[in-house]
């Protein structure tokens, strides 16, 4: 029987992390949830909804906060491994359409695609933003990628095992990029995305979206040119 493990990065998400780490549960064997140094009761409603938690001694990041969700979920031994985000805007029930291409051989490396289902996101700057960061992936990988920014993703653990990814900013642009140059399988499925009610983001104001911008320029071409 396949295992799935279930990875959560968040930060300040106690009105909704314990309805996301329930429904995950219920396609996956287990949840990992990693807190971003939160300042409210998101660690105790996750454990209460039966996830795995633990605690960044400070505020991290989303990049780092994600690659330390991907390291607790392989000690978990398993065969798929789903990260969403906490803060409801990835439904757990699309889970089984995340992982279907990977049970049926046809990819090692899924990504919930916004811009190929239904985004309620309307900022300019995250909208545009995707846009570029999309095409540049595209780009200089060969492959059609159409939400390079989208943390809705399904991978095999062989595959994560693989990847060996580094940053600690962000890794949603290494990790495919890697993925390419290694001429592992990608496939994106489209999702339906909600509107954020509660909770903060990960990135935050202007000033760390533009530190973002020039950061994953430089991730993005440092990963694909250099050893």
């Amino acid at each position: 029987m396949t295992k799935i493990v279930a990875t959560i990065p968040a930060l300040n998400e106690e009105k909704k992390i314990g309805n996301v780490v329930k429904g995950c549960l219920k396609y996956c064997n287990e949840a990992v949830v990693i807190d971003d140094g939160s300042i409210d009761s998101t660690s105790e409603e996750a454990k209460k909804a039966g996830a795995l938690v633990f605690k960044n001694h400070k505020r991290m990041g989303v990049g780092y906060t994600v690659k330390r969700c991907y390291e607790e979920a392989l000690k978990l031994n398993p065969d798929i491994v789903v990260n969403l985000d906490g803060d409801g805007q990835h439904n757990p029930q699309e889970i089984p359409m995340m992982i279907e291409p990977i049970n049926k051989g046809e990819a090692d490396f899924v990504i919930g695609s916004r811009r190929l289902g239904k985004n309620a996101e309307t900022s300019f700057i995250r909208k545009y933003g995707n846009k570029y960061f999309s095409f540049m992936i595209s780009f200089l990988t060969g492959q059609k990628i159409t939400d390079s920014q989208s943390g809705y993703r399904a991978v095999k653990a062989d595959t994560l095992r693989k990847l060996e990814l580094k940053e600690a900013y962000t890794n949603r642009q290494e990790m495919i990029v890697l993925a390419a140059k290694r001429g592992i399988r990608m496939k994106e499925v489209p999702i339906i995305v909600e509107r954020r009610e509660h909770g903060k983001s990960f990135i935050g104001n202007f000033r760390r979206k533009l530190y973002f911008l020039v950061k994953v320029n430089m991730i993005i071409l440092k990963t694909r040119f250099l050893r």
